[in-house]
């Protein structure tokens, strides 16, 4: 836009000040003085008194006034850029030309961290609408339950930022990205999300790898994803799954389970209350590391024993389905996780007696989700699981960690 308006007005004002000379030597009645100096007084005269002269005359008055006006409105369209582009910076070539630089990081800081959308009934954003902002939940964490729109939306405008529409309530079920460049927004609904009833923030790892187009286009920056990146659809806590698992009475902290081939964990539920947070278990990780069933599960270099609902959330040490081979990293960064969640759970249940709302029986605080993922049917060692954590205290919030 900057090139087209200054190549424009570089062309108009040269082609004036080739005809009448540069307007800075013109005099008060707008004649070049190296004119008036060439011309005779008395053909200046006549000419002066010819219609077509003056006609001439002003319209290069006219164009005069026009390269000014038009010298005016590039300025202002210069500066609208950086209205336009607010995560752009200029870098200055070599031969002095500036190239427009996305800021990443500020990029994406406005896709994930404060996300915002207008939701509509009708394809290509039209029909009845419904806001959503990230500040304004009701949940702490960025999950919404729609209320006009549920079940209705089917296109959603947002702002740039980036958001994730949900098939089922407290943001369970299929989930759709939709952020610029997803080119799905205009009309979201798929085979698997054939509804929305909630809607939340995208994952904070949702674009680690990806990449991002030049800023200086009149749609904004466009973001396109690697296949490492997390998928546009997922189930973070999956429905279908959970119509399949069985609840094992036995452990009635654990709502529901499922395996799959090979034994392998596919989905854990967990009800988590405080009287569970300090249980002891029978058997050790090195006891577990021992038997057979683990023994058969497909490990990496450097893999260790890793625990879906760990013990310090309540979880069983003991249990077949509760354990898989996890990496160090992935263990570590869902242990500092899962004690965050732990800590809230305390300080939910010294909050519940303060109010005097303790009941003689045990009181759920907590409900965790995990959604293992493989690359295929033979696998027995998960590449991912999503985790979904929902307290009492309207917190909600959702990840992934890899493995």
């Amino acid at each position: 836009m900057r090139a087209s308006i200054s190549g424009f007005l570089f062309i108009s004002l040269s082609l004036y000040s080739h005809i009448v000379g540069d307007p800075s030597d013109r005099d008060a009645e707008g004649t070049s003085s190296e004119s008036k100096s060439q011309l005779p007084t008395t053909l200046l005269e006549e000419l002066q008194g010819n219609s077509a002269y003056n006609a001439i005359h002003q319209m290069f008055q006219f164009l005069n006034t026009l390269g000014s006006k038009l010298q005016d409105m590039n300025e202002r369209l210069i500066s609208l850029e950086d209205v336009v582009f607010p995560n752009r910076t200029e870098n200055v070539t070599d031969s002095g030309n500036t190239k427009p630089e996305l800021d990443i990081s500020a990029l994406l800081k406005t896709l994930l961290e404060e996300p915002k959308a207008k939701l509509y009934s009708e394809e290509n954003y039209t029909g009845i609408s419904e806001d959503y902002a990230f500040l304004t939940t009701e949940f702490e964490g960025g999950c919404l339950d729609l209320k006009d729109l549920r079940r209705k939306v089917k296109s959603v405008d947002t702002f740039g930022t980036c958001i994730r529409l949900f098939y089922g309530q407290l943001c369970i079920g299929w989930s759709l990205a939709v952020y610029p460049g997803s080119v799905n927004s205009d009309s979201v609904l798929n085979k698997k999300l054939s509804q929305v009833e909630s809607i939340g923030p995208c994952l904070s790892d949702e674009f680690e790898h990806a990449t991002f187009t030049d800023a200086d286009s009149s749609i904004g920056a466009q973001v396109e994803k690697s296949s490492s990146d997390v998928p546009d659809m997922i189930e973070i806590c999956s429905l279908e799954k959970f119509y399949k698992a069985t609840r094992p009475l036995e452990i009635p902290k654990l709502l529901t389970h499922l395996v799959g081939p090979h034994n392998r964990i596919e989905l854990l539920v967990a009800l988590i209350h405080p009287t569970l947070l300090n249980i002891t278990h029978p058997q050790t990780e090195g006891q577990m590391e021992s038997r057979d069933f683990y023994k058969s599960l497909e490990k990496h270099p450097g893999d260790v024993l890793g625990h879906g609902i760990p013990a310090l959330l309540g979880g069983p040490t003991n249990e077949s389905f509760n354990i898989f081979p996890q990496k160090p990293q992935g263990r570590e960064d869902w242990l500092n996780i899962t004690s965050g969640i732990r800590s809230m759970i305390m300080s939910e249940q010294t909050s519940i007696k303060v109010r005097g709302t303790d009941t003689t029986g045990p009181e759920i605080l907590a409900q965790v989700a995990l959604n293992f993922m493989y690359h295929n049917e033979s696998s027995s060692r998960p590449y991912v699981f999503y985790y979904w954590v929902h307290l009492r205290s309207k917190r909600l919030f959702y990840g992934r960690i890899l493995n």
